[in-house]
């Protein structure tokens, strides 16, 4: 019951990442920061991002993917900034950005929606 619950609380918050093509990052907003601290960020730090077919999307630390060798990335603070984000090379922030058919140096600030399949609750970028 708490997992849906939390899930609720999740999907009910504005949450938006901000893709810098400029250093390669993904900022995710505070409310997004939120809904990570609520599914476990405390516990495990990983960020998997991940694409399907259009579509880029991101999950902490899935399950599913314990014993698999892939790229995580880890949600660092900025000091400098004081944003929150992280840095994927795979899918790279020039491939989110050509793939929304952006310039390779944009800076955008994207919608992000929350979805849930097989136990796993995971995040997916819209393109507008």
């Amino acid at each position: 019951m708490k997992h849906i619950w939390n899930y609720i609380r999740i999907k009910l918050m504005p949450k938006h990442v901000v893709i810098d093509g400029n250093d390669g990052t993904v900022t995710v907003s505070k409310w997004l920061y939120w809904a990570l601290l609520l599914m476990g960020l405390e516990a495990d730090n990983r960020i998997y991002v991940f694409r399907v077919r259009d579509t880029f999307g991101f999950a902490v630390s899935p399950k599913q993917l314990k014993d698999i060798e892939t790229n995580f990335y880890e949600l660092q603070y900025n000091s400098k900034t004081k944003t929150i984000g992280f840095c994927p090379t795979c899918p790279s922030v020039a491939l989110i950005l050509n793939d929304f058919s952006l310039p390779h140096d944009s800076v955008v600030r994207r919608k992000v929606t929350t979805h849930i399949s097989k136990d796993m609750v995971y995040f997916v970028i819209r393109r507008r």
